[in-house]
């Protein structure tokens, strides 16, 4: 299987990371399928709902919300979730994974694309 990403995508990601920094973000990625190609039309940038400690936990608990937060773990809230496969369908798109960005300690950020299952996952 393959991913196609433009570049114009990674940059939205890219600064979808640089703005939720030095939390991680997530989003969505829409786009098509055919056979084993997959190509991105559309970056779906998403709040990482742990950046609400008390509604993450009690929608998902942490096992050690000490050392766990924003800045390592994201969550995203299954209705913005489900809006964003809701609307994708209505217009022919479908919901081919998620990202995130990791924060690092050094300049710049590493930015994790995890797909649908069969594809893995891919560094940028």
């Amino acid at each position: 299987m393959a991913l196609t990403i433009g570049q114009q995508h990674i940059e939205v990601i890219r600064q979808h990371g640089a703005k939720d920094y030095p939390s991680e973000c997530c989003g969505i990625l829409l786009g098509h399928a055919d056979g084993d190609r997959k190509e991105v039309t559309e970056v779906v940038p998403l709040q990482n709902l742990r950046r609400d400690p008390e509604r993450a936990q009690a929608l998902l608990p942490l096992e050690a919300p000490g050392s766990e937060s924003e800045r390592n773990r994201f969550l995203i809230d299954p209705r913005d979730q489900i809006r964003v496969e809701k609307d994708a369908r209505a217009r022919g798109l479908e919901m081919l994974g998620y990202y995130h960005c990791i924060p690092t300690t050094r300049p710049g950020l590493r930015t994790t694309i995890a797909t649908t299952p069969g594809l893995g996952t891919r560094m940028l």
